[in-house]
């Protein structure tokens, strides 16, 4: 699997227990015992190698695809519940790397540390590539009560719209709240002198009425969507925070944002997708979006992404107790685009 390495597990399933918040999933690459190193997590001698992550089911008589970004696994948990002793963010020793998944030998599917009946179907378990494909996790609604919300269509909220303004960019799109949602549609498309998509995005004028989230600094973002559109791969999302800069980087005219990507399953009902914190980074392109590429020319920059390597780049408790605003993107990928948001919440 290590092809994957910049991606994640999927898993397609359905449940009649969708409440349930126990499920997990664990990859064994090491050189001894995968039954004892699956019992131990990394709290017993010789225990390491056993990776687990965390993941739930969204309610659907369907099967749904859930993808566990391979940056949300890792060998050091405790066996008593299965919660992470610490992350592959905090510690690069315990990161499934591409050469920890070129020799995986054993899978499990976990219900743990949760009081609670279970029932899971699993129709398949696959490794996924895509980056962006790792931020679609679905997560059932109930985990959104329990964090902070920041945005409800309810009207509470002023949004603005941009398109790419500048350089001759060509993307067009609309935005509108009505019946307890807001719509954003419209084409990204090619920057004739940039020979690049461009952008179009929705966002919340600056304000400091937030709550501060920064208890859910190792937590996620979920936004209640649904798509026409679910094959665009040019869906992101950021939180903004005014006053903070972004470590490494001397100059930015712009309020401070950490940005990451997320994909809209197919359906036509909402679904609730869940983007890591670990997946965001204050550090992006301003030509893609991105944080893991380089911007053109002699003197472009290359971004740096959230990580072991770079633990400057994520959000951090100062971000998440002063956020200012929030913004969704359809960037960096040629196309008609249709989104449907619920909310958007901050959840453990």
């Amino acid at each position: 699997m290590s092809p994957a390495a910049s991606g994640g597990l999927t898993l397609l399933v359905r449940t009649t227990t969708p409440t349930y918040t126990g499920f997990r999933v664990s990859l064994y690459s090491g050189v001894g015992s995968g039954e004892y190193s699956c019992a131990g997590g990394g709290g017993i001698p010789f225990s390491r190698g056993c990776f687990k992550g965390k993941f739930a089911v969204p309610p659907s008589a369907d099967f749904v695809p859930v993808t566990v970004p391979f940056s949300n696994f890792t060998d050091l948990w405790s066996s008593a519940t299965g919660e992470p002793t610490s992350t592959c963010a905090k510690d690069s020793s315990a990161c499934l790397t591409a050469d920890k998944l070129s020799s995986v030998k054993r899978l499990e599917v976990w219900a743990e540390g949760v009081d609670g009946k279970v029932h899971l179907e699993v129709k398949a378990i696959s490794a996924t590539p895509s980056t962006s494909a790792v931020a679609a996790a679905p997560l059932p609604k109930e985990g959104v009560a329990k964090g902070v919300t920041l945005v409800k269509f309810d009207g509470s909220r002023r949004w603005q719209h941009m398109d790419d303004p500048v350089m001759g960019g060509q993307s067009k799109s609309t935005f509108e709240q009505s019946g307890g949602k807001g719509v954003f549609d419209g084409t990204c498309a090619i920057v004739p002198s940039l020979k690049a998509p461009g952008f179009c995005k929705v966002y919340t004028p600056t304000t400091h009425d937030y709550p501060d989230a920064s208890a859910l600094v190792d937590g996620t973002l979920q936004l209640s969507v649904r798509s026409t559109t679910p094959s665009f791969k040019g869906f992101k999302v950021a939180i903004d925070a005014a006053g903070l800069k972004c470590p490494g980087i001397a100059f930015s005219p712009f309020t401070t944002s950490w940005k990451a990507p997320f994909t809209v399953p197919a359906g036509s009902d909402f679904s609730t997708v869940t983007v890591p914190l670990s997946a965001f980074s204050c550090d992006w392109s301003s030509y893609t979006g991105a944080c893991d590429t380089k911007d053109p020319g002699i003197f472009g920059r290359q971004h740096q992404c959230c990580g072991a390597k770079h633990p400057e780049k994520c959000p951090s408790k100062a971000a998440l107790s002063a956020i200012t605003g929030v913004e969704v993107w359809a960037e960096g990928a040629e196309g008609k685009f249709h989104l449907e948001i619920e909310s958007i919440s901050l959840a453990p």
